[in-house]
Parts: structure tokens; sequence; C-alpha cells
């Protein structure tokens, strides 16, 4: 590897070689850079080769006169990405886009929506052909990629569907909520040679992303955290509360922390017959520990996004996602990270900014970044997921279960 090739991450927005990425910041605050070109045809499928497991290649070219993209799905999220690519496709580009990255989103086209409602298509894009079927959509509308934010249970067979038809995929979170499945869109986003990358907007919210410089600059040292995440149900949402909200702040605290070693349920209640309210007690390889708290039950209107950091030297930090606020001992700090993000970003429009650029061939005058979420950190998240999934189901679940002793049920070592 060429030393002098470890460029400063806010230089560019490449993806890395093919395969599966759950990406939310191509541009890396840590310089985690893998340095390295990809040397494959512009548009073509081809067999990428020197490694064992060779993969046909379809990443866009920079040279290419549109991007047309799909979207299935047509609830909140749903909507939010149609409006954000729209967005885009008009140019409102922001100094932090590089390598042309102003020029690529120019070239988004939505060539089509899909959701079980067609009013709702109509509704919301009346100007676009409108599908029922995703296969149908996939093989009419002919996207270079497409966005899935349906519900958590169509997200494995609709993205394989992509999947094997050589589109580029990206899931709103969670991807999946089982190892096994993950393994199966792993190898069809590999052997297709397309991405697939999972939505985590949290990653993209100014301050997560201060936090994270900080933390990487050792401008704090960690003592304990906590995350809160709390409001009244929303009746939409088919999940329990486990697979919709933890996976927000069990992704943020590898982000922040590092890789999850140790972790159990420390409480969980049951209400209306589904989990609403549990926490969740983690161990990191840094040796930091904290909690995840989330919860349906409790009545307060306003939405409560946030984490406590409780520091060695005795200070503590306040990081409020819904307003993007950050404070340490009560005082105000800039969320702003000069050429990264700006305080008051649309973050799902500055996340599917990355897609595009993950997609697309890198300039060869760029270094190409390995995306920061890596795929050992999907496994682990799913993993994670999976077990505290099938904890809150196991037989003698009562509405409020406490910690209880170690044992291979309750507490996993990893």
């Amino acid at each position: 590897m060429d030393s002098d090739r470890v460029a400063n991450p806010v230089t560019a927005r490449n993806g890395a070689a093919p395969g599966v990425c759950s990406l939310s910041a191509i541009h890396n605050p840590l310089s985690r850079a893998i340095c390295q070109f990809l040397e494959v045809p512009i548009r073509e499928p081809v067999m990428e080769q020197g490694s064992k497991d060779s993969h046909v290649s379809r990443l866009l070219s920079r040279d290419m006169g549109r991007i047309r993209v799909a979207v299935a799905g047509l609830g909140k999220m749903g909507t939010y990405h149609v409006q954000a690519l729209r967005r885009l496709a008009k140019g409102e580009s922001e100094k932090y886009y590089k390598s042309g990255l102003d020029t690529q989103i120019r070239k988004l086209e939505l060539c089509g929506l899909c959701d079980p409602d067609p009013e709702k298509s109509r509704r919301l894009a009346p100007d676009l052909p409108c599908f029922t079927d995703w296969q149908v959509l996939l093989a009419k509308a002919s996207p270079d990629f497409v966005v899935i934010a349906s519900p958590t249970e169509t997200h494995f067979p609709m993205a394989l569907q992509s999947l094997e038809a050589g589109v580029h995929t990206f899931v709103e979170k969670p991807l999946v909520t089982k190892l096994g499945e993950f393994k199966i869109l792993n190898d069809a986003a590999s052997s297709n040679g397309c991405r697939l990358i999972s939505g985590h907007v949290e990653r993209y919210n100014p301050v997560a992303i201060k936090l994270r410089t900080m933390l990487s600059e050792k401008l704090i040292d960690v003592a304990g955290y906590r995350f809160q995440r709390s409001q009244p149900r929303d009746a939409r949402i088919p999940d329990d509360i486990v697979t919709d909200k933890i996976v927000h702040d069990l992704d943020l605290a590898q982000y922040f922390f590092g890789a999850i070693i140790y972790y159990h349920m420390v409480n969980s209640k049951r209400a209306d017959g589904r989990i609403q309210e549990a926490t969740v007690f983690l161990r990191h390889t840094s040796g930091v520990e904290g909690t995840l708290f989330v919860s349906w039950l409790i009545q307060d209107a306003r939405k409560c996004r946030e984490i406590r950091i409780s520091c060695r030297d005795g200070s503590c930090m306040l990081g409020d996602f819904a307003d993007k606020k950050l404070t340490m001992d009560g005082k105000a700090l800039s969320c702003d990270v000069p050429s990264w993000v700006k305080p008051d970003n649309n973050q799902i429009k500055d996340e599917l900014a990355d897609f595009v650029s993950y997609c697309i061939l890198p300039d060869p005058d760029m270094p190409v970044f390995q995306p920061l979420l890596q795929t050992w950190e999907i496994k682990d998240s799913i993993a994670i997921i999976e077990d505290l999934v099938r904890w809150t189901q196991s037989p003698g679940d009562t509405d409020c279960r406490q910690e209880q002793e170690a044992d291979d049920d309750k507490i996993c070592k990893r």
C-alpha cells in the first residue's frame, strides 16, 4: 500500500470494493481508509480477478447520462426518501459533497414507485409510473438503484429480488433481523456485483458526527453512557420496539465506542401483546459500558432521542439528536464539522448522496474509502437484535422481566 494514498477523509466520498456494506458515512472521521483502486470496466459486468471469490462488478460509469432510481414503500420514510431524491436531482448540493458528487446527483431520475396502495403513489408523485408488484417494477422501470422503505418483514424478499436483478440496493433499517437472511443477501450482493446498504440515518445527525469526531481525536475520555429513545407508539409501526428502535442506538453505540463484546437484556415490558419498553446493557472492546433505554410507554408527546455521556474527569455531555444540540456541563457546543457536515443538514439527503457516490466508479484521482459501517458491524447488530427478540419471546416472558443470573438464555458473551 502506498502510504501517500492515505488521504484526508473529507476530500472524497468514494466507496469500497463491491460487496455488502451497510454504509452510513463514506467520509470517515477516523481516516480508516483502504487506499486501493478498482480496476473494472465502466458499465458492463465483468469478472474481477485477484481474490479467491471472483465476482462481477456493476458500478456505474461516471460518464453515464442519468441514474435511474426507484422507491418501494411510501409511508413516512419512503416519502422522505422521494422528497430527498428530488432535491438532489435538482442539484441541491452541499459544500462537503466532494469528488464530483455535485455533478452526479443531478443525473438522478426517479423512474418508479412501488406500494400496495397505488393511491399513495399517485398522491405523492402523479408524474411517475406506479407499481404494486416489486418484480414488475424491476423489470419495467429498469432502475440503477433502489430504495426499500417498506415494512421490515418485506426487506429480505424485496432486497433479494433487486440484488438478483443486478440492482444496487439501499434498505431502510433494520436491513433484516436474522443472520441467515443477512448471509443470503451478502452472498447475492457479492455474486451480482451490487452495493447493498442499510440506512442508519442517525449517523448523519450532526450531534453523532461531532461526538464521533471528538472521540476519535481523544478530546473526551468516556466512563459510561446512557441512550434514551422514547415517545408514544406510532400506530403505523408494525414491529415491536426491539426491532424498530433499539437498532438505532445499537448502531450508534458501535459507531461511538467500538465493537460490542457483552450484552444482555436488563428488563422489558410488554403491553397490548408486544414489547414496548426495554433496557439493554452493553460492554465494548474499549472497556466502555453503557445502556440503551427505549420506550413507547412514556406518554410525553415530545420525542426523546438523546445520549448522556459521563466522562472520567467528572464532566457530563448531553447529545440531543432530535434538536441537533450538544452540551457539556450545560454549555452549548457547536455541531459544525468543517468540510463534513453542517448543523442543520438534511440527514436523508446526505445519506442518499453518499449512496450515489458508493454506486459509482471512483474518481481515479481520489483514494477509495472503506465504508465506515463495516460488515462485521452489520452482522453483530443483527445477531444482537436476533438474540433480544428471542429473549423477549421465550417461554415465561412477563410484563417486566428483571435482570437474572447469567445463563445461556439471558446473557450472551461474545
